[in-house]
């Protein structure tokens, strides 16, 4: 059950290039979800990098959540990076 969440004024859905559509967005965001789990999936690498990470951060809102999809071979690098950016 997802309550229709797409229906919702106040939702804003992009499906877009991430890194890409948060680079020329100065808006912030209190959700910034990305379900790309795999950075070997071609074009996905820059998605699990510290710089993509910083700039997640400028656009989250002051309670914002980053919510990874992630797992596999790269799940412990992914996550130490992960904590580096985002320690709590």
């Amino acid at each position: 059950e997802n309550h229709a969440y797409q229906d919702n004024p106040r939702v804003n859905i992009a499906v877009d290039d991430g890194r890409h559509f948060l680079a020329i967005h100065p808006e912030r965001y209190d959700i910034i979800s990305i379900n790309v789990s795999d950075p070997h999936i071609p074009g996905s690498s820059g998605l699990f990098h510290r710089e993509f990470y910083d700039l997640v951060k400028e656009r989250l809102s002051e309670r914002g959540v980053m919510v990874q999809h992630a797992f596999g071979l790269d799940l412990d690098v992914i996550l130490r990076t992960l904590g580096d950016s985002f320690p709590t």
